[in-house]
């Protein structure tokens, strides 16, 4: 089911959606011109308006200002900083000898300002799998070479490399932490993604006693007055509106599954 559901919200993002327009367009450009001119049109409007910053700030603001963002010295302090991975890309000598910082990284540079103003004494890091095809540096193992790098020791640091979504990395990071003899973690992770993961990371953790707080990183919403270029489509607001249209499609699968399982 759930499978179908990744496959549905892949073909609604806005650049297959208008691609699939397209094909149609021209498979009926003789049988039907008028129907293929209206298709076209819509394949015009759906890629232009799924590009433009204006849409990919609408449909972002929600999920970031789900949890506002607060500065480090503010945030209260927990027993343990939890943070996730998707931020960076391990080395793969030769063709990359180092590690390389995705447009998530800003989670680890928060994780580790967060332990240096003593806001947990441990950190864990939640990571990704490794690709079966890739023999590289696994992320976590990278994101704690960039934890040591911003002066977290090693010894107060605990990593899980075995998970391949959101809710594996909780169900995976729940002995680690439950082991720490933690009541309240800080989960660090991207502003649009915490409203998934926490609900995750609540359900996966249910019965342990452990309070989870939300601590945004990588905030890309735009609260700036509206320009002209808000309208003008980019890659990058394309690929935000894709991945924001991913968080609300995770949201509602994860409510159908605690609700089936319930």
């Amino acid at each position: 089911m759930l499978d179908v559901l990744r496959a549905l919200v892949w073909l609604a993002s806005p650049l297959p959606l208008s691609l699939l327009l397209a094909a149609a367009a021209w498979l009926l450009r003789n049988r039907t011109p008028a129907r293929a001119r209206k298709l076209a049109v819509a394949s015009f409007t759906v890629l232009w308006m799924g590009s433009m910053p204006l849409t990919a700030d609408l449909l972002g603001a929600p999920l970031e200002n789900y949890y506002a963002p607060v500065a480090v010295a503010a945030a209260p302090k927990a027993d343990v900083i939890v943070v996730l991975g998707g931020a960076l890309v391990g080395a793969h000598p030769p063709q990359r000898p180092n590690l390389a910082l995705g447009h998530s990284a800003d989670r680890i540079w928060q994780a580790a300002a967060l332990y240096r103003a003593g806001k947990a004494p441990w950190v864990v890091v939640a990571a990704g799998a490794r690709d079966p095809d890739d023999d590289g540096q696994v992320e976590a193992d990278a994101i704690v070479e960039m934890l040591l790098a911003l002066g977290v020791p090693k010894e107060r640091i605990r990593a899980e490399s075995s998970s391949g979504t959101t809710r594996e990395n909780a169900s995976n990071t729940r002995a680690l932490v439950t082991g720490l003899n933690a009541r309240s973690v800080l989960l660090v992770s991207s502003a649009q993604h915490l409203p998934r993961a926490v609900k995750a990371f609540e359900w996966e953790w249910r019965g342990t006693g452990v309070n989870v707080i939300a601590f945004a990183a990588d905030v890309s919403a735009d609260d700036e007055n509206f320009t002209f270029s808000d309208l003008v489509p980019s890659e990058d607001a394309l690929r935000h509106v894709t991945r924001t249209l991913k968080e609300y499609a995770g949201l509602g699968a994860l409510a159908i599954m605690t609700t089936v399982t319930r």
